[in-house]
Order: C-alpha cells, then structure tokens, then sequence
C-alpha cells in the first residue's frame, strides 16, 4: 500500500515531483458511508430577480453610478468568505481535527448562519490533493514538498525586523516506523530555521518504504538542488544548513 498518497500535498514549481490538480469539484462518486454528501458545486447558485421596471422606465431606474460601487462591494463579501474559508482550514490542521469530523461540521453549518459559500467536502476546504505523483526510489518512493516554496511562505508571513540578516536552517533526516507489524517507514528530510522566533520544524521531502532509501544522493536530490540554488541568490548566500543522519542501532 502506498501511503504517501494518502497525505495532503502542496504542488512544488520546478521539481519532478508534481502534483495532478484538483480543483474539487470532481465528478467522482463518494461511498455511500461516506460523511460527505457528494461532490456537487462549492456554491448555491443566487435566484436573480429583476430589478427593473416596464419598459419605458427601463433606463430610468438604472443607477449607473451604483454599478462600480456594487462590484467593488461584492468583492469584498467573496474575500471575506475566503477568508473565513481559509481561516477555517488552518484551524482544522493546527487542531488536527478528524477529517470525518470536519464533514460532519460542514455538514451541520452551511445551511445556517448565511455560510451556503462554504464547500461541502473537507478535501475542497483544506485543498487536499487527491493523485499524487512520486519518484521512484528503490526500496519505496519520494516525495518532495519544497525548501524554497516553505521559505517564500513563512518569510512573507514575518514582518521584515522579524527577519534576521542571517537565515540558519538546520536540516535533520531520520527514520520512522509506520507500524509494528510492517516494515513499512517513513525517512523525511525536516528543516527548522532556528533562528527565527515561532519557527516550526516543517517537511522538505519524504521517503516511504521498507527500509532507508538505497541512493543517499537519489534521496538528496532535489533538497541539495534547491539549496545550490539560494546559494545564488541575493540574501541566500549566507544560509547555515546541517544535515544529520540517525540510524537504529540495530541496524
């Protein structure tokens, strides 16, 4: 069984190791135990009442001033649904609620509160991505979520006297067992800007298999390649990287 293609990915501009897009609104049938209704359209379509008059008033009741004033409103009420949208989903994973649980909840609150605008299904909320494409690596497959495509997130979210001069990304690699009764494992490569108030460990790349990747530079690959590439980069020359190995001991 290939377990990394259960987990929730991010597409990665510029390495092999892409995502197959899914918008959400797949056509797919849902099991019939399944705690989502279906994939249906993410919003209730409006019932549109005509606002103007008999004929001959027809140019008398339109307000042309109003048109630009009512765009500009209308965008606003679609940010602050996206907003709350995304809002919702960070709490979701921060708070590692059961995805089960998050239809359910969906389920419960889109016809109340005026909230029809959220989606239906978990995997639309959270933009889940449902295909994913690994590399193959002997014994298992690898997948990489990105070094530069983290950097640019989390360094745009700080405020710029947040951001030291020297950028000091410790980079760890180690195996994790999956079960106890599978040899199947889990060797991500983890990076942590120690440096930076509030910083979280977070996931360069993963590898999954029944044993350590076979090919240290295969497994490397795409990490070393991004970091030679910030290594040309103005502001990026300086980056401190370590790059440590914990095996069993009774391996």
């Amino acid at each position: 069984m290939n377990h990394l293609s259960d987990c929730e990915v991010y597409n990665v501009p510029g390495i092999e190791a892409v995502l197959t897009m899914d918008d959400g609104d797949s056509s797919e049938p849902v099991d019939e135990e399944s705690d989502v209704d279906s994939y249906l359209s993410l919003y209730d379509s409006d019932s549109q009442n005509s606002c103007y008059g008999s004929d001959e008033n027809l140019f008398k009741n339109i307000d042309w001033s109003s048109s630009e004033s009512e765009n500009g409103l209308e965008d606003e009420v679609k940010k602050k649904q996206d907003d709350f949208c995304r809002t919702l989903g960070h709490w979701v994973v921060e708070s590692n609620i059961p995805r089960v649980h998050v239809g359910k909840l969906l389920k419960c609150i889109r016809p109340h509160f005026d909230l029809s605008f959220l989606p239906r299904d978990y995997r639309t909320l959270l933009k889940t991505q449902r295909k994913v494409t690994l590399k193959e690596m002997p014994p298992g497959h690898y997948f990489h979520f990105g070094l530069i495509k983290y950097l640019f997130e989390f360094l745009n979210s700080l405020s710029p006297t947040q951001i030291p001069l020297c950028i000091e990304l410790c980079v760890n690699v180690d195996g994790i067992p999956l079960y106890k009764s599978s040899r199947s494992q889990f060797w991500p490569i983890l990076g942590l800007l120690r440096n930076i108030d509030g910083a979280k460990p977070f996931v360069i790349g993963i590898f999954e298999g029944t044993s350590k990747p076979l090919d240290v530079n295969l497994f490397l690959e795409d990490f070393v390649r991004e970091v030679k590439f910030l290594e040309t980069v103005q502001g990026f020359s300086t980056v401190f990287y370590k790059i440590s190995s914990c095996e069993n001991s009774n391996e």
